[in-house]
């Protein structure tokens, strides 16, 4: 922590200098500037801009990047309120409330708020990155690992890659949480019975996307999420835990995910403290406890606590 104040009074103390500041906000207005053209967005204006920084020291010429890329991002939140044209995906959100703000007369309040979200996110996701940073440095080069499945010639060459940056740092479980991607037969093979996903529904139902929705639409009295081994088939895997909330009246797919989702968390919790602690297993397709073997899937209670179910 020592460190990460004294960096952080060193980056202000440079930025705070007369002359940073003025590039900063030299940089700002020019970004802004040239974002507020529809489809120019903060990438091409700092492409667009770069020259100007050629002839700056380099901390001075960093600071009017930033600002030059928070200027822009800026300019094209403005042509969302108030032209209706978000010009980029970013804009698209600022584009559906804060031009209906702006048809109301409201365009400055649209506006601040716009620039005051932005401020702030961008400050908390800098001390973000400044805090953990550090600690991300002291990770091996070698561990390290992030590409886009894309830039493969196909889903096998990328697990192939993945399954070696994964093995690599010689985990003993695996927890795929919010990994969106289907995994291969090889790379499940090859960390069978260490693979462990969440998914929001009560398995076997709503294998799949759009979980909440499905179950509204079944009329269903009761939702939520499972913990499960995976395997080759879609949420196919042995069903370690689940956790159950009501589904009430006026739910809507957005408002029932909200409220499942931190009984997720505390499920995802549980079931990992089974797994650290050596207590759970998976041999034969079906899941093991203690050495014992589950017939049904153990429910989490209020309370946090893995229980056995009991209904009948």
């Amino acid at each position: 922590m020592s460190d990460f104040l004294s960096n952080m009074m060193l980056g202000l103390a440079t930025a705070a200098t007369p002359f940073n500041l003025l590039m900063c906000f030299v940089g700002a207005l020019l970004g802004t500037f040239v974002g507020v053209l529809p489809g120019i967005g903060p990438l091409a204006t700092m492409a667009m801009l770069l020259p100007i920084t050629f002839y700056l020291p380099p901390e001075s010429a960093l600071i009017m990047l930033a600002g030059i890329y928070y200027g822009a991002q800026y300019g094209g939140s403005t042509t969302a309120i108030l032209a209706r044209l978000p010009g980029e995906t970013s804009s698209v959100v600022t584009c559906l409330d804060g031009y209906q703000m702006a048809v109301q007369g409201r365009a400055g309040p649209a506006l601040a708020i716009a620039a005051l979200a932005s401020f702030f996110a961008g400050t908390v996701s800098t001390l973000i990155v400044a805090l953990f940073a550090p600690a991300l440095a002291k990770v091996a080069p070698e561990l390290r690992w992030s590409r886009k499945g894309r830039a493969y010639p196909d889903r096998a060459a990328f697990d192939a890659d993945l399954a070696e940056a994964v093995a690599a740092c010689r985990p003993d479980w695996i927890f795929c949480a919010g990994y969106m991607r289907i995994l291969g037969d090889a790379f499940v093979r090859r960390f069978e019975g260490r693979l462990l996903n969440v998914h929001p529904s009560l398995l076997p139902l709503y294998k799949g996307l759009h979980t909440h929705a499905r179950a509204l639409e079944a009329g269903d009295a009761e939702h939520g999420a499972s913990v499960h081994f995976v395997v080759p088939e879609l949420d196919a895997g042995a069903v370690v835990a689940q956790v159950r909330i009501p589904v009430m009246p006026g739910d809507t797919p957005d408002t029932l995910a909200a409220r499942l989702l931190p009984h997720e968390h505390r499920l995802v919790t549980a079931v990992l403290g089974l797994a650290v602690a050596g207590r759970l297993a998976e041999r034969d397709a079906r899941v093991w406890v203690d050495g014992q073997c589950l017939f049904k899937p153990l429910q989490l209670d209020s309370a946090g606590t893995l229980k056995p179910e009991s209904r009948a």
